[in-house]
Parts: C-alpha cells; sequence; structure tokens
C-alpha cells in the first residue's frame, strides 16, 4: 500500500485547500509546535473512518472543522481526501487510485466517499479490512508512543504487536461469530418454548383450518352461484337497457315528428290570425256600411212618410183645388214621378240592406267557426307558452350580445379612427420621413413597415433587428434618393431603402436555424430588400441560445431573440423594449377583420 496525496478543506487548522503529495521514498513534514503537523497524522486516520474523537483529539464533530480566526470567518464544513495507489489491486476494486473522502458539517451530518460517490460508513469499513487496512491493523506512532510502549507489560505489548500484524481483525471476527452463535442459541430456545406453547392447541387449530376451508369452498359455490345470478340480471338489465334504448330513439324520431308538427301548427296559427284580423277588420267594415244603409232607409221612410202625408194632404185638396185641376194636374203628375222616384230608392235601399244583412250574417257564422278554432288551438298555444319563453330568452340573449356587438364595434371604430389619424399624421416615425411621405417622391413604393407582414409572436424580433431601417422609405432608383435630399430640411434625416442597389449576401443558416427572413412576408419585387436586411439575421428564442451560436455567424450577422435583445456577430448586445410600429401595423390590417 502506497499513500500518493492528501487534500485537506476546513479540517481543523486547514482552512484553505491544502494538498500533500507523497511522491516515491519517505516524506517527512516539519515545523515548529502547534504548526499542525499532528493534524496531518488526524486527517488521515479521520479519512480511513476513525470514529474515536479521543484519537482524533477532539470532543465532537465539530472540533474537527476550522473554527475561524482573526482575519477568516469560520468554516461550515471539513473535507478530507485521501488518495492511494491500487496499481497492484490490493484493494478489490477495478481502479488504479482510490480516493477516499470524509466530510463533516456543523448541523452534525457526516459523509464518506470512494472515488467521489457518496457511499456508507461500513461499506468503505469493510473495503478496508478485506484490504487489511481496518482500524485496527495500523498504527499511528505520535510523541511519546514509544516510551509507552517500552514501558507496556509482555501482555499488552503482545497485544500491540496483535494489531500491527493485522491480527486483530480475525479475533474480532470470530468474537463477532461467537457473538451470533449465543445469539442463535438463545433464539433457538425461544424457539422450543414457543413449539411448547403450541403443540397443545394443534388439535383445536386443525379443526379450525377444516372449518376455514370449508368456509372456503363453501364460499367459492356461493361466488358461482351469485355470479350466475348477477349475470342472469345482468343480462335482463342489458336486455331492457336495449329495448329502453330502442324506445328512446324511437321517441326521440317521434319528438322530432311532433315538432314538425309544431312549427307547422305556428304557422297556421299565424295564418289564422291573419285571417282573424282581416275578417275582423271587414266585419267592421260591413257594420259601418249596415248603419249607414239602416240610416238611409230611415231617412228613405221618413220622406216617404212626408210623401204620403202630402198625398194625403194633396187627396184632401183635390176636392177645394177642382177649380185650379189643369194647373195642379202637371204639378201632380211631377209629385208622382217623385213619390215614384222615391219609392223605387227605398226598394233598392231594402234590398241593399237584406243583401248586408245576408253579408253580416255569413261573417258571423265565420267568425264563430274561427271563434271555435282559435279555442282549439288555445291548449296548442299554452303548450307552445315555455318555448315562446325560451325564444323570448334567447331573443334577450340575442339582444344583450347584439349590444355586447355594438360597444366592440364602437370601440373598433375609435380604435380605427385612432389608427387612420396616426397613419396620415405618421405618428412615432422620424421628422424627416414624415416630410418625405407629406411630399410625395415619384418612385417612392412606400414604408417598409406597411409593406411587409410579420406573425405577431416575432414582430418585436424583427423590428429590433431591423433597428432605424424599420421606418426606411422603400424608393425605385437613385434619382428618388436625390429628389428626396432635396426635400429635406437641414436637420431633418430619414432612411431610404433603394430596390435597384440594394444586395442580398447568400448564406445558409446553421441546421434547424430560423432566419429573420424566412418568417416576413412582402411581394415578390420587395424580397431582395428584406434579403439585404434579415439575410444574415437568425431568430432564437433567449440569449443563451445567441450567445452559443456566436462562432457561426458570419460577418455582420445577428442574432435576435423573440423579447427583441440583438446579440451581433462582433459580440456586442442590445437589450431592452422599444418599437411598435409593426404591431400597429397589424393592428390596422386586422381591424376590418
Amino acid at each position: 500500500m502506497r499513500l500518493k496525496r492528501l487534500e485537506l478543506q476546513g479540517y481543523k487548522s486547514f482552512a484553505s485547500r491544502t494538498e500533500f503529495v507523497f511522491p516515491t521514498g519517505i516524506t517527512a513534514i516539519v515545523g515548529p509546535n502547534g504548526s499542525g503537523k499532528s493534524n496531518v497524522a488526524d486527517a488521515i486516520r479521520w479519512a480511513l473512518g476513525e470514529q474515536s474523537l479521543r484519537m482524533l483529539r477532539g470532543k465532537s464533530t465539530a472540533d474537527m472543522i476550522f473554527s475561524g480566526g482573526q482575519r477568516r470567518a469560520r468554516a461550515g464544513m471539513a473535507e478530507v481526501l485521501l488518495t492511494l495507489d491500487n496499481e497492484d489491486g490490493w484493494l478489490p476494486v477495478e481502479f488504479t487510485e482510490v480516493t477516499l473522502g470524509r466530510r463533516a458539517y456543523r448541523s452534525g451530518e457526516s459523509e464518506y466517499l470512494l472515488n467521489g460517490r457518496r457511499v456508507r460508513l461500513r461499506d468503505l469499513t469493510e473495503l478496508l479490512a478485506e484490504s487489511g487496512l481496518s482500524q485496527r491493523t495500523y498504527t499511528v506512532i505520535g510523541q511519546g508512543l514509544v516510551d509507552a510502549a517500552l514501558s507496556l507489560r509482555p501482555q499488552e505489548r503482545r497485544a500491540l504487536f496483535e494489531e500491527a500484524a493485522g491480527i486483530a481483525v480475525y479475533r474480532a471476527r470470530r468474537e463477532e461469530a461467537a457473538s451470533r452463535l449465543e445469539e442463535t442459541e438463545r433464539n433457538l430456545e425461544r424457539v422450543r418454548d414457543i413449539l411448547g406453547e403450541i403443540a397443545p392447541r394443534l388439535k383445536r387449530l386443525e379443526e379450525q383450518a377444516a372449518r376455514f376451508q370449508e368456509h372456503e369452498r363453501v364460499s367459492a359455490h356461493l361466488t358461482l352461484l351469485q355470479r350466475a345470478w348477477y349475470g342472469y340480471h345482468w343480462g335482463q338489465a342489458q336486455e331492457a337497457l336495449r329495448a329502453a334504448r330502442e324506445r328512446a330513439r324511437s321517441l326521440e324520431a317521434s319528438l322530432d315528428t311532433r315538432q314538425e308538427e309544431l312549427e307547422g301548427i305556428g304557422a297556421e296559427l299565424a295564418d289564422l290570425r291573419q285571417s282573424q284580423t282581416e275578417l275582423r277588420g271587414r266585419l267592421r267594415d260591413t257594420y259601418r256600411r249596415t248603419a249607414d244603409l239602416h240610416d238611409r232607409a230611415d231617412a228613405a221612410q221618413r220622406e216617404l212618410a212626408t210623401i204620403a202625408e202630402r198625398v194625403r194632404l194633396l187627396s184632401v185638396r183635390r176636392e177645394e183645388a177642382l177649380e185650379e185641376l189643369e194647373p195642379l194636374l202637371v204639378q201632380q203628375d211631377a209629385q208622382s214621378r217623385r213619390v215614384q222616384a222615391a219609392r223605387t230608392r227605398a226598394e233598392e235601399l231594402r234590398a241593399q240592406v237584406a243583401d248586408r244583412e245576408a253579408q253580416v250574417s255569413g261573417l258571423e257564422e265565420d267568425l264563430e267557426k274561427l271563434r271555435r278554432r282559435a279555442q282549439e288551438w288555445t291548449s296548442r298555444r299554452v303548450q307552445l307558452a315555455k318555448e315562446l319563453e325560451a325564444r323570448r330568452a334567447r331573443r334577450e340573449e340575442l339582444e344583450r350580445a347584439v349590444a355586447e356587438a355594438r360597444a366592440v364595434e364602437a370601440r373598433l371604430e375609435a380604435e380605427r379612427d385612432l389608427l387612420a389619424r396616426m397613419r396620415e399624421e405618421v405618428a412615432g416615425f422620424a421628422q424627416g420621413t414624415q416630410t418625405l411621405l407629406r411630399a410625395a417622391l415619384p418612385g417612392a413604393e412606400g414604408l417598409l413597415s406597411r409593406l411587409i407582414q410579420v406573425p405577431a409572436e416575432w414582430e418585436r424580433a424583427i423590428e429590433a433587428a431591423l433597428g432605424p431601417r424599420v421606418q426606411g422609405l422603400v424608393v425605385r432608383d437613385w434619382r428618388t434618393v436625390a429628389a428626396a435630399r432635396r426635400v429635406l430640411g437641414a436637420e431633418e434625416r430619414a432612411v431610404l431603402l433603394p430596390l435597384a442597389d440594394l444586395r442580398a449576401h447568400p448564406w445558409e443558416p446553421p441546421e434547424g436555424r430560423l432566419r429573420a427572413s424566412d418568417v416576413v412576408g412582402c411581394e415578390a419585387h420587395l424580397r431582395p430588400v428584406v434579403e439585404a436586411l434579415l439575410g444574415r439575421t437568425l431568430l432564437v428564442e433567449d440569449l443563451e441560445t445567441a450567445r452559443g451560436l456566436l462562432a457561426e455567424l458570419p460577418p455582420g450577422g445577428r442574432c435576435v431573440t423573440r423579447a427583441g435583445e440583438v446579440v451581433a456577430a462582433d459580440g456586442s448586445v442590445t437589450v431592452g423594449a422599444g418599437g411598435g410600429v409593426l404591431a400597429q401595423e397589424r393592428a390596422w390590417r386586422e381591424l376590418p377583420g
């Protein structure tokens, strides 16, 4: 066995991580008293699983942890790693180097490590015991131990030599085996006592077992009978369920038929109500005409009575007027004609009254029929009254929905007016851009933000990638650029994107990565603008992904996150919120819908 390395951190006086390397040969650690030489030996014993705090010159586990000093705070953990050479396989593990470790915390918890993996103290102790390195097979000789060994009695010195020779581990195993044999003997005596106590009860237990077996048999038979019984009833229930489902389907079909009949009855009832209303109007008109005819007949009767009275007077006076016969004959003929005309008129009026009375009788019969049919439909009207209530509730619900829709319509109209005003005033754009739009330059295609379409989830990323060019004005060629220079004021600036001169630089992104230009929609003749501005820009989820792609970016390339953070190929990072131009354009496009 050869010790190769010892690492200490926070153990006793070793606050910082300290490493001792033991090369081939003899290693000596020298120093004045109190410098911590004995702590190195204590650390080796502690790492090998020593449990006696007295042997480690301490009273508690906390004494193994650095307690602090004037310039350093106390440590919360002590750790010792002991590396052993195992090239010859003296330890039963498949490693050429074996590192034994131990940790202690101020909370009282401890950990044991084997090549960095946590193990139990028992596992560590058994490994060392199998290799002859248990606690009783090595001795650390400190100050005064030589004198103590020389002053020991022969019997005590023999025990020391046995421990050094490695006999103690076998003695311990023998003692443990003897202890287990004694415990086994005690267990056998206990078993004999139990058997002696149970033997008299065996007959009764056999009877109970027989009754239990009979109970199990009867229970099994009962279970079979119950299964048959419940299976029969289950089949009956299934048949009843099938019949009920058939009846339910027939009732549903009948319900559909009745609903169709109800709808037809409702339509017929509406027609009857309309006919009733029309007949009542016609009846009122007939009553009015009949009353007029009665009035006219009464007037004719009164006129006829007057004429009769005049005839009587005339006959009375006839005798008196014989002398005046000739002049009166003419008057008599005239009066006769008037009487005949009045009689003819009265006959005509009587005929009209009779005709009207016949019409009234027919109408009254029709009205009576309608009343009887109305009574027949009254019962049906009662049946239709929940349906009517439901339709009223539905109408109220629709009215509320209409009111809400009108409110939404008013809000959207206000939003549309606001967006229209902002688009007209080019709100939020640079003063130079506003000047060029008002100038209506020949050859100007329009604002870039209004000529492209971007999905909502990538709007912030695309706007951040474009930067000031999101407010750029797409023009045809340099003639429009020259015209724009003449229009702009001395303090005004604007971004111009000439279609004839913009060039895209082809670049294939890494596999599985999304280019910014691939998510932007536009007309075909504007695609060079999009490729030139966004062809070397990747869309990613977060800054960590963007940082991992820096090495794969071409010169001038960038990564843009969903949140609008930009990482350039030169390593510069742009963070923070801003923009909103593309979102405003999307809202304007989606508002008509």
